[in-house]
């Protein structure tokens, strides 16, 4: 019998951060394109693969074997704010 190897330890992190959104699908007035310009902030938490200058990547889940699933890169000139959860 193969011993189980144990999941990382990795720690957890909450990030809020600025996304990009398409406005339009097709050709529209400038003024009325202009109208829809907004911020959108998500917040996104998971552990923590990654954190240097170049942003942030996390993970939803993580495999005893070490497999990860549900990845996500944030890029650094995104980030608003980050809170280290555990």
């Amino acid at each position: 019998m193969k011993p189980k190897r144990r999941v990382p330890k990795l720690p957890m992190l909450e990030v809020v951060w600025e996304d990009s959104l398409l406005l339009t699908g097709g050709w529209e007035a400038h003024r009325e394109a202009m109208k829809e310009r907004k911020r959108i902030r998500q917040r996104s938490m998971g552990y923590v693969l990654a954190d240097d200058k170049r942003g942030v990547m996390l993970t939803g889940s993580l495999s005893q074997g070490g497999n990860v699933f549900g990845t996500l890169v944030i890029p650094a000139s995104q980030i608003i704010s980050r809170r280290r959860i555990k």
